[in-house]
């Protein structure tokens, strides 16, 4: 029983570790290649990539809440499951989309913020 449950996990947490593997190749690759023309400007980079996963962090939070919230809706299987199921992901799909839209203003004030806490301009 063990086993299946295992193998159940496996297979399905596959394709999710992959894609984090393949965003933390991305930032190696970015470091690699930006790191060729100076330390500012690596600098830069890694603030960015920190800067960016915070943004990325609040808007992604709706996903995993949805996927709970329309997993259990439609597993009741009622009569009215597909219409109560599609009410919770039009609802996760519009507050992502209003997170993202807020992630993306509080983005342009990262560099009045950012020039609080970092004392070099090239790297601002």
């Amino acid at each position: 029983m063990a086993k299946a449950h295992l193998k159940d996990v496996v297979k399905l947490g596959s394709p999710l570790l992959a894609g984090i593997f393949a965003e933390y190749i991305m930032y190696i690759a970015d470091s690699v290649m930006i790191g060729r023309l100076g330390t500012d400007y690596l600098a830069a980079v890694a603030v960015g990539g920190i800067v960016a996963e915070m943004l990325w962090a609040f808007a992604w939070t709706t996903a995993p809440g949805t996927q709970a919230l329309a997993s259990r809706r439609f597993g009741v299987q009622g009569e009215n499951s597909f219409e109560f199921t599609g009410q919770v992901i039009d609802n996760g799909i519009l507050f992502g989309v209003l997170v993202g839209f807020l992630a993306v203003i509080v983005s342009f004030w990262a560099r009045d913020f950012l020039s609080l806490l970092i004392k070099t301009p090239r790297t601002v």
